[in-house]
């Protein structure tokens, strides 16, 4: 027999009161004895498991809602951790008159490997959410250029330049 959640609960609450016995609640329900003990189990194991995850301070939240909540706390702290080193880096090679960010446009002319690396670099960064226009500007590479390497890499053909004039 079926016995739904909130009707467990109160077989429960009545046996920690002391209200009933496990045989007069599993009489009752219409259920063996054997179900009634292993509510018993489940619901002491199931209380243990809340208050093991409650936090002091931390109203009623799910223990998935506390992991979920330290989880983005951590990446917060990763992703400020991560800007800081960045402008530190930036900051470091422009003392030593170097820099990060490229001077000059990709070249006119540059071989498969470097179109082929090119082309994985919009790829891994559009799947990261950053926009195909904002990644090809990071490396001087023109939106005609990219739509060109990727027309000819879908298309099959190889990426490496024919002879000019042929």
């Amino acid at each position: 027999m079926f016995l739904p959640p909130s009707r467990k609960y109160d077989i429960y609450i009545q046996l920690m009161r002391g209200e009933t016995t496990v045989g007069a609640a599993a009489a009752r329900a219409g259920v063996d004895r054997s179900a009634i003990m292993r509510l018993q189990q489940v619901a002491r194991q199931g209380a243990l498991e809340a208050l093991a995850a409650s936090r002091p301070g931390v109203s009623g939240k799910p223990a998935r809602n506390v992991e979920l909540d330290q989880a983005r706390a951590e990446i917060d702290r990763l992703t400020r951790t991560v800007t800081e080193q960045a402008v530190k880096l930036v900051v470091l090679e422009e003392k030593r008159g170097l820099s990060l960010m490229p001077t000059e446009p990709v070249p006119v002319r540059v071989d498969a490997a470097t179109k082929q690396g090119l082309l994985d670099l919009v790829d891994y960064a559009a799947g990261r959410g950053w926009p195909v226009s904002k990644t090809c500007e990071v490396p001087g590479l023109s939106d005609r250029r990219h739509r060109r390497f990727r027309r000819r890499q879908d298309s099959g053909n190889k990426l490496d330049d024919g002879r000019p004039g042929a």
